[in-house]
């Protein structure tokens, strides 16, 4: 019986994609290492778990915990990455009125803080 489960914690499912499928004699501390040097490159450990998995669904060559620093920084691997994250583009798109001359915008500040408060008792 197969017991399918998500890991919560995205280093250790890190961990885990990289013994089941890339190399399962590299030392944990290795693994570690090479993780969070990416991550103090500034990228998040979602966008590496996404370039593990980019590298293992597109079967390119990764052998060494190091040459997933190599990945991460492929543009490729960026663009996918942005592309999975965007929101559902229909949500936020727009389209801007250029027909009209006339492109004043108007704009009232509400009066805020403790004299609004006094003003709306009366």
């Amino acid at each position: 019986m197969a017991i399918n489960y998500k890991i919560q914690n995205p280093i250790t499912e890190i961990e885990f994609l990289w013994r089941k499928h890339i190399n399962p004699l590299v030392s944990q501390n290795d693994l570690r290492n090479a993780i969070s040097c990416i991550a103090r490159e500034g990228n998040t450990y979602d966008y590496i778990l996404f370039t593990l998995q980019y590298v293992i669904n597109n079967g390119l060559v990764l052998n060494y915990p190091n040459g997933l620093r190599y990945y991460s920084e492929e543009e490729d691997i960026k663009q996918a990455y942005i592309k999975a994250n965007l929101p559902n583009n229909d949500i936020y798109s727009f389209k801007a009125n250029t027909d009209q001359e006339d492109t004043s915008f108007s704009f009232q500040k509400k009066k805020s803080g403790f004299q609004n408060i006094l003003k709306n008792r009366k």
